[in-house]
């Protein structure tokens, strides 16, 4: 039998799934002939399904010794070396594939997928658009799209290529799940539920569709609906492998719970889910003591010996004085964004980290030492003001500093001794909630995990964060004059325009009849970036306060938060 005949059999053979003798005959191919292309390949495919990666890639490599120019070898190790989770090297091998023919689909797709898996977003748009070239219709690609969009905070465009992908490709599950996680995330229910019944009759008794479907009655709330699907579905089991999903479940269970009053059902499941999150490997690298620590070394060192050391900073002109909107987590901060951002003279800066990058960089050039802000001068003050400006026009190319620029970061409450120093003539807006309240929010919240959220997992440790955190706050009164207006939570939902009329003349411009309209402006919004985004386009309602009330969980850190109760006439 000749080299092509045998090439022909052992061919047969590895289609009728004789993998063994097929395998057999390539190598006794290659022993006559150790240059036949065909056979190096197929050998790499066989071990391929034989798990043996490390022989597929050697065979790979010995084919395209014979032939560089055909890319089926480059895409398989390629392949090979996604299955083993080291992209890097499945990106070289792909890179080279798509040297040889830029037009290959197989290959633009896999690139795509591996640089968002790497976060390349450049390259990755980049690919996608390469893509899209040779095939408008890509339903893989026009996700992708969709995600960088989302990514990249283009909402609507985003929007629109998730739904190309679905109209290039109705089965394709991916698509429907991320349309309407951002139609949600969004409050766009109308729509919502449009593409919840268009995926429910194509994924029957699916899992994740039966989900977003629990999702879509808790917002219409109609909490009987959502304990029947998520119970009788049983979709914890179905879920067991699945830990994002198991925390979606919990959290999803445990808050419909919460509004049934079936609080200690609902404790339980908040507990349950805080305990896979701190769990998770990427959540583990967090410590809550970093945040504790932080806040010892301000109290310790802004005392008034201190502070007497400072160099006085008489600017005539400073290039901005921005209103800080500060205080607990879950006190209110996202409802004041909202009605703040109402009135036509207010940009409101939401959840950006400038005095956190703005302060690293400060301290990074001085040996990490909080004694340089002592000899601080003028024009040192200036440029730590325009390096906040730099940041803060990154993104806000057109913002317009003739309007008051309120940064809402609810947390730079413990920042005030460093924001006092660059920007003495700040304002301050001090949200703040029955104590027992915020903490147990605190805790039921599904916050994306740093070193300050770490310490919502159980009530004690948000307690003691809280604990902390004002003890600070009453430090820096006694040492600092602080221009700050408290707006408590529960006044702005029972005495709503005599509060925040309040407000308005503390920040010294006019009453907006627009500032009623709060809800409404909320969901104009493309995306709000903190946990009550559901709530905010809502009509202000009385269900939320003294929620502790219900919980005897809070009997245990009661004595932490009583002097805090007292201190602000609770």
């Amino acid at each position: 039998m000749n080299l092509d005949d045998k090439i022909k059999l052992a061919n047969s053979l590895n289609q009728q799934g004789e993998i063994d003798k097929a395998e057999k005959l390539y190598l006794e191919i290659l022993n006559q002939s150790n240059k036949k292309y065909e056979a190096l390949l197929s050998l790499g495919l066989i071990n391929i399904k034989k798990k043996n990666f490390d022989s597929s890639i050697i065979f790979f490599k010995k084919a395209i010794k014979i032939n560089k120019t055909d890319i089926r070898a480059y895409i398989n190790i390629g392949n090979i070396f996604i299955i083993l989770k080291n992209f890097s090297e499945a990106i070289k091998y792909l890179e080279k594939a798509k040297k040889i023919n830029y037009k290959n689909e197989n290959v633009i797709n896999n690139l795509s997928y591996l640089y968002n898996e790497k976060n390349n977003y450049k390259l990755l748009d980049i690919n996608i658009n390469l893509g899209l070239n040779i095939n408008i219709n890509n339903f893989f690609l026009l996700n992708l799209k969709g995600k960088l969009l989302i990514n990249e905070n283009n909402i609507e465009e985003g929007i629109s290529y998730y739904q190309k992908s679905i109209n290039a490709n109705d089965k394709y599950k991916y698509a429907y799940e991320n349309l309407l996680l951002i139609l949600e995330r969004t409050n766009k229910l109308k729509e919502f539920k449009n593409y919840l019944d268009k995926a429910k009759n194509i994924f029957l008794d699916d899992e994740d569709i039966l989900l977003f479907e629990a999702i879509y009655y808790m917002r219409i709330k109609n909490f009987e609906n959502v304990k029947k699907i998520l119970i009788t579905n049983n979709l914890l089991e179905k879920f067991k492998n699945r830990e994002d999903k198991r925390i979606k479940y919990f959290d999803i269970l445990a808050k419909c719970q919460d509004n049934l009053n079936e609080t200690k059902l609902a404790y339980n499941n908040f507990e349950q889910r805080n305990y896979i999150i701190k769990n998770q490997i990427k959540n583990k690298i967090f410590d809550k003591n970093i945040i504790i620590n932080l806040i010892n070394d301000y109290k310790n060192y802004f005392n008034k010996e201190n502070i007497s050391k400072f160099k006085k900073s008489n600017i005539a002109k400073q290039i901005l004085s921005p209103v800080f909107l500060i205080g607990f987590p879950r006190s209110g901060t996202t409802l004041l964004d909202s009605i703040l951002r109402s009135h036509s003279n207010i940009f409101v800066l939401e959840e950006k980290l400038l005095v956190s990058k703005v302060r690293d960089n400060f301290f990074e050039k001085n040996q990490k030492k909080i004694k340089s802000l002592e000899t601080l001068k003028n024009e040192q003050i200036l440029s730590l003001q325009q390096d906040y400006l730099d940041i803060l026009k990154k993104d806000n190319k057109n913002i317009d500093l003739s309007n008051t620029l309120v940064d809402k970061f609810p947390l730079n409450i413990i920042e005030i001794g460093f924001i006092k120093r660059i920007f003495p003539n700040s304002k301050f807006i001090l949200a703040m909630r029955h104590p027992c309240d915020a903490i147990l929010s605190c805790f039921m919240s599904d916050f994306k995990i740093n070193e300050g959220m770490a310490n919502f997992y159980n009530l004690e440790d948000a307690a003691l964060l809280y604990d902390n955190v004002f003890t600070l706050w009453k430090n820096y009164n006694k040492v600092l004059e602080i221009d700050y207006c408290l707006i408590k939570y529960e006044d702005v939902v029972n005495s709503f325009e005599e509060t925040i009329k309040k407000l308005i003349v503390f920040l010294g411009l006019k009453w907006e009849h627009n500032l009623f309209d709060f809800n409404k402006t909320a969901l104009k919004r493309q995306k709000i970036n903190t946990p009550s985004y559901n709530q905010v386009i809502e009509p202000l309602y009385v269900s939320s306060i003294d929620r502790w009330k219900k919980y005897k969980q809070i009997e245990n850190v009661y004595p932490i938060m009583k002097k805090w109760i007292k201190e602000y006439d609770y």
